[in-house]
């Protein structure tokens, strides 16, 4: 069976999931302040009626939501903690802005330390939704891709063509047409197996999912 080498294609991958992932990602921001704060917090943004945290290193001081860009203070408390994080050997501190309800742009400040700018928004992850559905375009595999994100195409030819061939049971020179779908991680084969069953959790556990208004690649 022809396979390509997994290196070959995370190379030709990598810096394409790379950067739609940290486009959609609810990554922690680590704002570094004149004393070495950091304030770590979700910078895709929060539901208005969702809990709302932030992580600060001990001792656990006084904190402040601010609006962007004038400034003004919406909210204040004081951070909870400390507690100990074993994964980053931290004493960690939580600020819990749950009451924070209102839409808009904000910042969160302790101390000397700044968190990025963050949205409370009904629709908040609307659009991290629709980027990481769509990079799932660019990971098919059997045919050519292509699309623009943020201004910058990204696109790679047809991959696995040549794959599932017959010669070891009992074909040779025969092969099966197994092209489509996505590759595995393992990047061995296409195992179409694999992907019915995740097409019928999706089906079973969000059905609306093909009815939504944005047109999807």
């Amino acid at each position: 069976m022809k396979n390509r080498h997994p290196k070959q294609l995370f190379r030709r991958r990598a810096p394409v999931v790379l950067v739609l992932l940290a486009a959609c990602a609810l990554a922690a921001y680590d704002a570094r302040g004149a004393e070495g704060a950091s304030v770590r917090l979700n910078t895709v943004g929060y539901l208005p009626r969702h809990e709302k945290r932030a992580t600060l290193p001990a001792p656990c001081v006084g904190f402040k939501v601010v609006r962007v860009p004038d400034g003004a203070a919406v909210l204040q408390g004081i951070s909870a903690g400390p507690r100990h994080e074993d994964d980053t050997d931290e004493d960690l501190c939580v600020a819990d802005f749950s009451a924070l309800r209102g839409p808009g742009l904000y910042r969160l400040e302790a101390g000397a330390a700044r968190s990025a700018p963050f949205r409370v928004s009904a629709d908040v992850y609307e659009s991290a939704f629709k980027t990481a559905v769509r990079a799932m375009h660019l990971w098919r595999c059997g045919s050519a891709v292509r699309l623009e994100q943020g201004g910058v195409t990204y696109e790679h030819a047809a991959c696995h063509l040549e794959d599932a061939r017959l010669d070891f049971v009992g074909s040779p020179g025969a092969r099966l047409d197994t092209a489509g779908g996505w590759p595995r991680a393992t990047d061995w084969v296409d195992d179409s197996e694999n992907y019915r069953v995740n097409e019928i959790a999706i089906n079973w556990n969000a059905p609306l999912v093909y009815a939504l208004a944005a047109a999807l690649p």
